[in-house]
């Protein structure tokens, strides 16, 4: 089980997924661009997986290959938490850095 939650702790996750999850880093203009670095750590995570308390904010963005992705921000500090794309649809991708695992994630 993973546990994050944004900067001021009003919205929270929980995965239920097996430890270690499969992490990946995305290169994409759009992750650089909301980052502010070369890639965003990040890993999939089954809808059915996922579970949200707190108020959350979403976007929609345009991505480079010209699909739709929805990026799920807390509505308090606007912390980017977790996103979905239509190329995975019923599949978040969390952002590693909101993980309160991020140090074991990083080995």
């Amino acid at each position: 089980m993973i546990k994050g939650r944004c900067r001021c702790g009003a919205t929270q996750y929980i995965v239920d997924l097996p430890w270690p999850p499969l992490t990946y880093a995305c290169h994409c203009t759009l992750c650089q661009r909301a980052t502010g670095s070369a890639f965003a750590h990040q890993y999939p995570v089954p809808e059915k997986a996922f579970q949200v308390t707190g108020k959350l904010v979403e976007a929609e963005v345009t991505e480079p290959d010209g699909l739709s992705s929805v990026h799920r921000h807390c509505a308090s500090c606007l912390t980017r938490l977790f996103g979905t794309s239509l190329k995975t649809a019923r599949c978040n991708r969390s952002s590693c850095p909101s993980s309160e695992h991020l140090a074991q994630l990083a080995a």
